[in-house]
């Protein structure tokens, strides 16, 4: 028994004939991927605060005033390993966190590039408040180094990566035996750790600037407005 298989150009006539349906399809895909991704971000951000949170508890259980589990003089070890253990795995969540950002605004101009396709500009104007205002110049997303802005997870990690920069330049500062009986040593090494912070807080939201600007800029070029 024969087959016969039919021209590309009927299977895409076909397709074409349904285009509606499946931008419809595309569209529901688009915002489901859109929760999904925020969804994750947000998860991989609360466990790392939690495990931070867990990790600082731990280590006060361990060395406890009374009756401790291993002796004081371990404990700055203990910290600055922990810390730069966590500090690791808080610049990768930050990375994630930008992806996500990232992403988030390529679901977000797709979507408003789909709206356009089934409403008209005059349209959107009659009933503003309904589609999120589909040709208007979509704002920014701003990452300043001197605001906290809405706060977000972002901003949220960072900040504990700052916490815990200065928690392991204090502690490897003890390490390092800085005649710690000396008032004015142990100010410096506090001087140190909060410079230590201001400098992981400064790169770590140039660096998201950098990205999420740069994507930003990359989609508002590729989308028409008419």
């Amino acid at each position: 028994m024969e087959t016969t298989t039919k021209p590309a150009g009927d299977i895409r006539s076909q397709a074409r004939s349904k285009l509606s349906d499946f931008l419809l399809a595309e569209y529901v895909h688009m915002w489901e991927s859109l929760l999904r991704n925020e969804e994750l971000g947000e998860k991989r951000a609360a466990f790392f605060v939690t495990l931070v949170g867990a990790s600082g508890g731990i280590l006060g259980f361990v060395f406890r005033e009374n009756a401790p589990f291993l002796s004081h003089d371990q404990m700055f070890v203990a910290a600055a390993v922990v810390a730069a253990i966590l500090l690791c795995l808080g610049f990768l969540t930050v990375r994630r966190l930008i992806e996500r950002d990232i992403v988030t605004d390529k679901i977000i101009f797709s979507l408003r590039t789909l709206r356009r396709l089934f409403l008209t500009k005059t349209e959107t104007e009659a009933v503003p408040n309904a589609f999120f205002a589909p040709y208007a110049p979509r704002k920014p997303r701003s990452v300043k180094l001197l605001s906290i802005e809405k706060g977000g997870w972002l901003r949220t990690v960072a900040f504990v990566n700052v916490v815990l920069t200065g928690v392991f330049v204090f502690a490897a500062c003890y390490v390092r035996e800085w005649a710690v009986a000396w008032p004015w040593q142990k100010v410096i090494a506090l001087v140190i750790a909060l410079a230590g912070g201001i400098v992981v807080w400064i790169l770590q939201l140039t660096y998201a600037r950098s990205l999420i600007t740069d994507n930003q800029e990359e989609l508002r070029k590729a989308e028409r407005l008419d």
